[in-house]
């Protein structure tokens, strides 16, 4: 069985050759295609042994803009997402870790809840730029870094803009 990776601005294409069929799947991302062309692979009780498909994997929306996906998260309750738990998507997995793609989709979930009282985590790792603090303001917390406004909203929604006038 094989893998093959084809990308064509701004879609990405995962074919998957086994010995009886070929099938491709397309997404704007890698992890999107891969979470594509698992589905087909699942209904006959079958993984694709890749560190995207584990149960614990997860992508960010800059991962997915700067690199289309090609390295995902692997995530623990109560613990964010952080550099050094970075792999790449296509890298073998252990299967005990795998897991189809709606167990991913309910574990990411379950992990969000985790993370708990968000904006007091947000502000204590967002240091002061020069004496300004974060700002709370409803359900977002902002900080000014420089002539930068980052702003992260409790539906998980961020933005960053210059500071208006």
């Amino acid at each position: 069985m094989g893998l093959e990776v084809a990308i064509t601005d701004p879609t990405y294409t995962l074919t998957l050759d086994r010995p009886d069929v070929s099938q491709s799947a397309r997404g704007s991302d890698l992890f999107v295609a891969l979470e594509s062309i698992r589905p087909d692979m699942e209904h006959g009780n079958r993984m694709i042994v890749v560190q995207g498909a584990r149960r614990d994997a997860y992508t960010s929306g800059m991962l997915r803009d700067m690199i289309g996906a090609r390295r995902v998260y692997i995530v623990q309750p109560g613990r964010q997402a952080e550099r050094e738990y970075l792999v790449d998507i296509f890298a073998g997995a252990d299967i005990a870790d795998l897991g189809t793609v709606q167990k991913q989709k309910e574990f990411c979930k379950a992990w969000r809840a985790t993370w708990g009282n968000w904006p007091e985590r947000f502000t204590a790792r967002v240091p002061n730029w020069r004496g300004r603090a974060p700002v709370r303001r409803g359900s977002c917390v902002a900080v000014t870094c420089g002539i930068w406004l980052f702003v992260a909203c409790q539906n998980g929604n961020a933005a960053t803009q210059p500071p208006s006038a």
